[in-house]
């Protein structure tokens, strides 16, 4: 038994494993490989997955951008605090307030299942605030970045796009 792809038209329609005495179906080529995967074109010597679209490539770096993640933000003397992309506008207001009053304060609630909340001083929000605004400027640059990319012809794969420099998020409880 050896490892083939079934290939149709160009394109690899199924790998399996098959002895040489075997007849493909009429219209249908195998050719003997360990690395041919379905979805892939074959040129009569070469397996190599068909270019993604710019169309495609740009809606996927679009989605990760606008994508909902519960943001995690370090804050001196508070540790890493969670907020999700609602509460931008109220951590910006919050270190307005803060700018106005030293003694301005606030318990922030955090997103970890515990039903804990942080306080933070007047200090502290203006951090938050800073910080928040960096990650998001952050992730504007790298979706900047990719779109750039991709029309330079320099990104090309879901790969490049999902290993991107997006900042610090939680997705699912997984840090990423």
């Amino acid at each position: 038994m050896a490892r083939a792809a079934l290939v149709k038209d160009g394109t690899v329609v199924e790998v399996v494993e098959v002895g040489w005495n075997w007849t493909p179906p009429e219209g249908y080529l195998v050719v003997e490989s360990d690395e041919a995967a379905v979805g892939q074109t074959y040129d009569g010597s070469t397996f190599a997955y068909p270019p993604i679209s710019a169309e495609e490539l740009i809606y996927h770096a679009s989605m990760r951008y606008t994508e909902q993640p519960l943001y995690l933000v370090s804050v001196a003397g508070a540790g890493d605090l969670s907020l999700w992309p609602a509460e931008i506008n109220l951590v910006s207001r919050l270190a307005e307030r803060a700018r106005k009053n030293a003694n301005f304060s606030y318990n922030w609630g955090m997103h970890d299942g515990t039903g804990k909340t942080v306080h933070l001083h007047a200090p502290q929000l203006i951090e938050f605030d800073d910080k928040v605004t960096e990650l998001l400027a952050q992730n504007h640059s790298t979706f900047t970045a990719l779109l750039d990319g991709v029309h330079a012809g320099a990104v090309t794969t879901h790969a490049q796009i999902d290993g991107a420099p997006w900042g610090r998020r939680l997705k699912r409880g997984i840090e990423r």
